[in-house]
């Protein structure tokens, strides 16, 4: 083998590992691309998530207090002088139609169930 034959092969063999190292590279560079769009959207999901978490929090506090609230002035009402004492009802159908004129329409005063009434 003449050294023009040697030449050619390493030039051959040279410009093979070039094209190679060209196409790796244009991988590793599309590959990269794909996975910052991956952590891109994963970073959104993330942050989705916390925040669907905090206004689960938010929500549960709020009902949590509400429903506290709620507690506390069923037992000051109930704690009053004459809290026993049977609403006239004349005064409480009165009371029942502003309530449900204040809310539009709504049914406020639906008679309780004589099975819970104490």
């Amino acid at each position: 083998m003449s050294s023009m034959e040697r030449r050619i092969i390493a030039g051959i063999i040279g410009l093979v590992v070039l094209v190679a190292v060209v196409f790796g590279v244009r991988h590793m560079l599309a590959e990269n691309e794909r996975l910052k769009a991956d952590l891109a959207i994963e970073k959104q999901q993330s942050e989705n998530n916390g925040e669907a978490s905090r206004q689960v929090d938010r929500y549960h506090n709020t009902t949590t207090i509400i429903r506290e609230k709620q507690e506390a002035a069923t037992d000051a009402v109930q704690a009053l002088p004459g809290a026993q004492t049977p609403v006239d009802p004349d005064r409480r159908a009165g009371l029942c139609e502003q309530l449900s004129r204040m809310r539009n329409g709504a049914a406020v005063c639906l008679d309780p169930d004589p099975a819970i009434v104490p």
